[in-house]
């Protein structure tokens, strides 16, 4: 009786601890050349447990977590936030990833090559965006966010870690805006005292490429997939990344 006793609680903290794993990593997918956090974050450190999910809100550049339900809470920072960039000290991100820059929500958000749907999943509204090429996709749901004086409002809101500056006064921050029409609308400027969703960007990834510098001379070196994964050789179909001698890095689309 002892042994099944003892057999059961191992189990039961095996899933605990792959349950605690999968909270602070996650596998992320590549848009546009961008590799996405399939969840938001959570409390400081973690995602959240599905992609449907709220997590927790977020004030410019500071790590305190803000809940997306009630109207009372307690703690609440008025005070104006400082700095021109989001200290790494402050990203609420898991390990390995980060606050997206204003360009990185702006390719997202790049109709050209990301298409935008207005979807509900498990009951939660917001928008699925689609890389055009790869199909691969990701859900932001309009979780809502928390105003200058931490009163709960609707909509989507995202934040970036860009600010914007004028005359040394930093007063604002870029943020992506989930809209209920099914788009979204990135580079919008919002006070950085409100609290808003974070969907993290991978810190480093070899398809994380925005702009491709062409030299003449150049020999590839490796090859990845689209997901980030190293190949042993150079794939005759699909799409792949290609990265040279000199830094550079191309993404191929080869057709059978």
């Amino acid at each position: 009786m002892m042994k099944k006793v003892f057999l059961l609680i191992a189990f039961v903290l095996v899933i605990l601890g792959i349950n605690a794993q999968s909270n602070t990593t996650d596998e992320g997918v590549v848009i546009n050349g961008i590799k996405w956090a399939t969840r938001n974050v959570d409390m400081p450190g973690t995602f959240a447990a599905n992609p449907e999910d709220d997590g927790m809100l977020y004030q410019w550049n500071r790590k305190t977590a803000w809940p997306t339900t009630g109207n009372i809470i307690s703690g609440w920072n008025a005070l104006g936030a400082t700095g021109s960039t989001w200290e790494k000290t402050n990203d609420p991100s898991p390990t390995g990833w980060h606050v997206p820059t204003i360009s990185e929500l702006n390719s997202l958000c790049n109709t050209e090559k990301v298409s935008q749907k207005l979807t509900i999943v498990n009951g939660a509204d917001g928008i699925k965006f689609t890389d055009i090429i790869s199909g691969n996709s990701i859900f932001l749901a309009a979780a809502g966010m928390r105003y200058i004086d931490g009163t709960l409002m609707g909509f989507g809101d995202y934040w970036s870690s860009t600010t914007y500056c004028s005359d040394s006064n930093c007063g604002a921050a870029y943020m992506v805006f989930v809209l209920s029409s099914g788009t979204a609308d990135a580079g919008v400027l919002y006070s950085r005292n409100c609290a808003f969703s974070i969907r993290s960007a991978a810190d480093s990834s070899p398809s994380n490429i925005t702009d491709v510098k062409v030299s003449e001379e150049k020999t590839p070196v490796a090859y990845y997939s689209i997901m980030g994964v190293q190949l042993q050789k150079e794939p005759q179909s699909g799409i792949y990344i290609i990265v040279y001698d000199n830094g550079t890095k191309e993404k191929i689309m080869r057709k059978p």
